[in-house]
């Protein structure tokens, strides 16, 4: 019964977002059928330690709400500019509260990157390499030690370790480590384009 919930739910957010940001708005705003099954196999892609909630205080329940709100953000949120990114925050609010009566999850707060996880993902691996939780303040430190490392075999790149900085991080592992995975880095000269993905 909680997956045909859950499965409901993925639906209504679907063609509340399909509603609500159309090819009219940005071109780039192309939502179809296939993300709905990219969202559903991104749950394979998460330590089974996460979907389970072991190890931690939060419930079960709360952590797989917690990943299909990821999830939702670096499918759907990722693509949106502007105000749109506010308003695309206060849709998955209003179905979380709607569908599970859930308060507004701290997805701000948390990575799932390959570096967080703490088993292979039984069967994970023909969707990625497995997902694991962490949170900020251990992803910062992750990514400075890795700099670090970076610098004393090659060359420094005076790099700052900030919010941003982390975000991107995470969605270059997320997308690099996935079978077929691929980016496109456009923007301004100095915005480190070139230097990010290292």
């Amino acid at each position: 019964a909680k997956v045909h919930a859950l499965a409901l739910s993925m639906v209504s957010f679907y063609e509340q977002l399909r509603s609500k940001f159309t090819i009219d708005d940005h071109s780039h705003y192309v939502f179809t059928p296939r993300d709905l099954t990219d969202w559903t196999l991104g749950f394979l892609r998460y330590d089974q330690a996460a979907l389970t909630g072991s190890g931690s205080t939060a419930s079960s329940a709360d952590r797989l709400l917690e990943i299909w709100t990821y999830e939702a953000r670096r499918l759907f949120r990722d693509r949106l500019v502007g105000r749109d990114v506010e308003k695309f925050d206060s849709l998955l609010s209003a179905s979380l509260l709607a569908d599970w009566s859930a308060e507004r999850l701290k997805t701000d707060e948390i990575y799932y990157v390959t570096w967080g996880t703490t088993s292979s993902g039984a069967g994970a691996e023909a969707w990625g390499r497995s997902l694991g939780r962490l949170e900020t303040d251990d992803f910062r430190e992750i990514a400075t030690k890795a700099l670090t490392s970076y610098a004393r075999e090659n060359s420094s790149l005076n790099i700052l370790i900030f919010k941003e900085v982390l975000d991107h991080l995470a969605r270059f592992d997320r997308v690099l480590t996935k079978p077929g995975g691929s980016l496109l880095l456009a923007g301004r000269s100095g915005v480190g384009r070139r230097t990010a993905p290292i």
